[in-house]
C-alpha cells in the first residue's frame, strides 16, 4: 500500500542532505507500506496469543491457599460461648506451601480434636501446619474457646511464606484450580486457532496429496481443474508411463506456436480428446460477454456482433479447436498450434484438454490445463518469442 502525502512548500533544484537532521514534514513525499492484510492479522494473532498464553501461564503458577470453616457447632448446654468447627485446608496451586498459619483472632484458645495430618501445632490461637504440598488438603475438626458468642461473619486467617490465602464459608466457594483454567483457556484458543487456520490447512494438505499423486504429470507443464470430480480423475492414472496425454514435441515456425500431443489410451472403452486455447483471464472475459449478451443480444443485435468481436480481440481468444478418438489401448497424437502476434504472453498460451470415455455422458469428463509457462521446453522458445 502506498500513501502519497504531499505539502505545499517549495522545492529548490538542489535540496542540500539533511546530513542527520530530523526533516520537517513537508520533506516527505510518500510514505510506503508494504504490510499485507495477511501479515495483519498474523501480527494480531501472534500478539494476541502471546498475551493470552502469559496470562494463563501467570494463573498456572499463581498461588491458591484456602481455608474453609465450614458446619460450626455451637456447645448446647449452659452459657458456653465455645464451639467446635470443620475447617479444611486446600492448596490448590502448583506449588508446595510452607509453614501455613490459621489464625483465629480475638479467641481464648484453640485446640485440635482431630486432623488428618500430623505435623501440626497449637500455639494459642495459631494452628501452624508445616508444609502442605500442592494439590492436597487437610481436615481438621477444631475446639474454639471464645470470649464472645460465635457470628457467621466471623472468618479466621491463612496465610504461609509465600502469600495470604483466603477464607470461605462452604466448599463450594473456592474456586477451581488455575490449571483448569489453564487447560480450558488454551483449549479455546486451539479451537480458534484451528478454525481459522483450518482453511490453509486444508489447502496445504490437498497441495501436499497433489504433488504426492499427480507430481510427474504436474511438472510437465499439467494440471487438473479444480472443478473435476474424483470419479472422473479416477478413470486415468498421471504416474510414470501410464499419463493419458503428454507433450511429444514443441516448435516455433513460421509465427506459429505448435504443440504435438502423445496421447495414451490404457482403458477398455474409446477415449475422446479434445484440444483447445484458453482466453486469458477467462473470469474477467466470460463476465464481460455474459453483460453484452444481457444488454444487446436481443435488442441490438448488430451492436452485439460488435462488442463480441472487440472483446475477443482484446483478449486474444482463439476459437480454433481440436480432437480425436482413441481406440482402446491404443496411441495416437494430436497437434494444435495458434499464430502468436503483438501483445500475446504466457497467459494466452494455456492449453483446455478434455477427455471422456466415449460411454460417459459429457460432463463426465477430465479437464486438464497445459501451462505453456510451467513446461520447460515451451517456456524456454517462447521467453524468447515475447520479449
Amino acid at each position: 500500500m502506498e500513501i502519497g502525502v504531499k505539502f505545499g512548500c517549495h522545492r529548490t533544484p538542489n535540496p542540500e542532505p539533511l546530513r542527520g537532521k530530523i526533516p520537517c514534514l513537508a520533506t516527505i513525499t510518500s510514505i510506503k507500506m508494504n504490510l499485507s492484510i495477511t501479515d495483519i492479522i498474523s501480527g494480531l494473532i501472534t500478539a494476541i496469543t502471546t498475551w493470552v498464553s502469559g496470562r494463563f501461564f501467570t494463573l498456572f503458577r499463581q498461588r491458591q491457599l484456602y481455608l474453609v470453616c465450614h458446619k460450626p457447632m455451637k456447645f448446647p448446654y449452659g452459657n458456653s460461648q465455645s464451639y467446635k468447627v470443620i475447617a479444611t485446608v486446600i492448596n490448590k496451586g502448583k506449588d508446595k506451601e510452607s509453614n501455613v498459619k490459621l489464625s483465629f483472632p480475638n479467641v481464648k484458645k484453640v485446640e485440635v480434636i482431630a486432623c488428618s495430618y500430623e505435623s501440626v501445632q497449637v500455639d494459642n490461637h495459631i494452628v501452624t501446619i508445616d508444609r502442605l504440598l500442592a494439590g492436597k488438603e487437610i481436615d481438621f475438626v477444631l475446639l474454639i474457646a471464645s470470649s464472645y458468642t460465635y457470628e457467621q461473619s466471623f472468618l479466621p486467617s491463612i496465610t504461609s511464606d509465600d502469600t495470604s490465602g483466603k477464607t470461605y464459608k462452604a466448599l463450594t466457594d473456592v474456586p477451581p484450580s488455575g490449571s483448569a483454567f489453564v487447560a480450558g483457556g488454551m483449549g479455546v484458543v486451539f479451537i480458534l486457532c484451528f478454525l481459522f487456520l483450518l482453511p490453509t490447512i486444508s489447502d496445504k494438505g490437498k497441495a501436499m496429496y497433489s504433488w504426492y499423486k499427480y507430481g510427474d504429470f504436474n511438472n510437465k507443464g499439467f494440471s487438473l481443474n479444480k472443478y473435476t470430480t474424483m470419479d472422473s480423475i479416477d478413470l486415468f492414472s498421471f504416474k510414470n508411463n501410464d499419463i493419458p496425454i503428454n507433450l511429444a514435441s514443441f516448435s516455433y515456425e513460421d509465427g506459429y506456436a505448435i504443440y504435438d500431443f502423445y496421447i495414451k489410451n490404457n482403458n477398455l472403452d474409446n477415449l475422446l480428446v479434445s484440444l483447445s486455447f484458453e482466453p486469458r483471464n477467462q473470469d474477467a472475459y466470460y463476465d464481460e460477454l455474459g453483460r453484452v449478451q444481457d444488454k444487446y443480444f436481443n435488442t441490438d443485435r448488430d451492436k452485439y456482433r460488435s462488442l463480441v468481436s472487440e472483446i475477443t480481440s482484446r483478449y486474444f481468444v482463439d476459437n480454433s479447436d481440436v480432437s480425436i478418438k482413441v481406440a482402446p489401448m491404443q496411441n495416437s497424437k494430436l497437434t494444435i498450434k495458434r499464430k502468436i502476434i503483438n501483445g500475446m504472453n504466457f497467459d494466452d498460451m494455456k492449453i483446455k484438454i478434455n477427455l471422456r470415455l466415449e460411454t460417459l455422458k459429457s460432463y463426465q469428463g477430465t479437464d486438464i490445463t497445459f501451462d505453456s509457462r510451467k513446461n520447460d521446453n515451451v517456456s524456454h522458445v517462447l521467453k524468447d518469442v515475447f520479449k
